[in-house]
């Protein structure tokens, strides 16, 4: 099988899946399974997206060729490393749900994040293990940004203000919050100077003060 329109599967009975040599799908679904490590190490793109949810002992998941995705989305309490080295775009989001005790998140080369016009969120990441959320690749961002209730530094949160400052064009009417952090991020005295430059842009910011 090297390429799938969709593959949905919902079972907690399952506890190996092998398709190595998947090279593109549309979307795929895993609800319930119990494979501790998730690898799939050849698909390139997902138009539509990942959706993992409701996995009692998943703790990884590695996707080392992904390139381009719509929508990512992963959620299980046990979780606590997805990786996705070669992804350069995802057209819609990112985001977790319940995934508390991820602690890495490897999206080292991402360039764009969304599409043009989105002013939903395109990232949501949550989790209270998380201490980086290191994005240096990121050429740009759509819609609105969201990274609170993590462990993120203040170098970390202040990075980051940076890095949405030198985006061309200039960010406009974008909702970021970076607050509530674990311990707080009060952010450094560039970072303070960043996040007023996003505010007099006609952004929303808020951050650990």
């Amino acid at each position: 099988l090297t390429q799938a329109n969709t593959i949905s599967i919902a079972s907690t009975s399952l506890s190996t899946l092998n398709i190595p040599s998947l090279v593109n799908a549309n979307y795929i679904g895993l609800t319930g399974i119990n494979i501790p490590n998730l690898v799939l190490p050849n698909i390139t793109t997902l138009p539509t997206g990942l959706g993992i949810s409701s996995t009692a002992i998943m703790a990884s998941i590695s996707l080392p060729n992904l390139t381009s995705a719509g929508a990512i989305s992963l959620s299980g309490s046990i979780l606590t490393s997805a990786a996705f080295p070669a992804l350069l775009t995802i057209t819609n989001s990112i985001s977790t749900n319940s995934a508390y005790n991820l602690v890495s998140l490897n999206l080292n080369v991402l360039a764009q994040l969304g599409s043009p016009g989105m002013t939903s969120y395109t990232l949501r990441i949550n989790s209270t293990k998380l201490t980086a959320l290191n994005l240096p690749a990121l050429q740009y961002f759509y819609g609105n940004f969201e990274a609170n209730y993590n462990r993120l530094t203040t170098a970390n949160v202040s990075a980051l203000l940076h890095q949405f400052v030198l985006m061309t064009p200039t960010l406009t009417g974008r909702y970021i919050d970076l607050a509530d952090q674990s311990p707080s991020a009060p952010v450094n005295f560039q970072g303070f100077q960043d996040k007023q430059t996003l505010i007099a842009n006609g952004n929303t910011v808020i951050t650990d003060i």
